[in-house]
């Protein structure tokens, strides 16, 4: 074998010239997989989704009055489990309604407070079983507007959401969702 070598290569003539291009081949195939195993390593190891779960609307209503256009909707989203996924949906929710909601001028939207509830299921919607509450007024005059002057009602968000474990075909866990809602945000 090593009669075949020089010939193919003649200017190799000694054995420790041969063994050295050798060895030079092994180290650069070696540098050539460990190159290819640090490009493929993640740069960002962080293991925590930072995504929000999915939605349902189950109901839009309008309750627009002469002073305030509002529009109220329910929705569920099974896979909210915590009290900030709950409140995260809602608001995510508030927010896309109300940009999906177009009027005539681009620069008043068609409804200018949009309140949100998280129901538990869908056979229990409307019947007080809120895992969240999102009241989004993006002109930061809150649930009245312009009627009231109360700087304790002048907000863009009010959100509420429930530490509260359910399962919406138990009836127990459903009663005990009523009233646990607890201020999340209020801005």
């Amino acid at each position: 074998m090593m009669l075949r070598l020089r010939r193919f290569v003649p200017f190799l003539k000694h054995r420790w010239e041969r063994l050295g291009l050798l060895g030079i081949g092994f180290l650069l195939a070696l540098l050539l997989v460990l190159l290819t195993q640090l490009a493929d390593r993640k740069i960002n190891t962080s293991t925590k989704k930072s995504t929000i779960p999915s939605y349902q609307v189950l109901l839009i209503e309008d309750q627009s009055s002469s002073t305030r256009s509002r529009l109220k909707v329910r929705i569920v989203a099974p896979e909210a489990r915590t009290a900030r996924e709950r409140a995260r949906v809602a608001m995510t929710a508030a927010k896309q309604i109300q940009a999906s909601q177009v009027s005539d001028d681009p620069d008043k939207p068609q409804y200018e407070f949009i309140s949100v509830v998280l129901e538990a299921g869908e056979k229990t919607a409307g019947q007080g079983f809120a895992l969240a509450v999102a009241e989004y007024a993006p002109d930061g005059r809150g649930r009245q507007g312009v009627m009231s002057d109360d700087s304790d009602n002048q907000w863009q968000w009010n959100v509420r959401s429930s530490k509260a474990r359910v399962n919406p075909g138990d009836a127990d866990s459903l009663q005990k969702v009523k009233g646990t809602l607890e201020k999340f945000l209020k801005q």
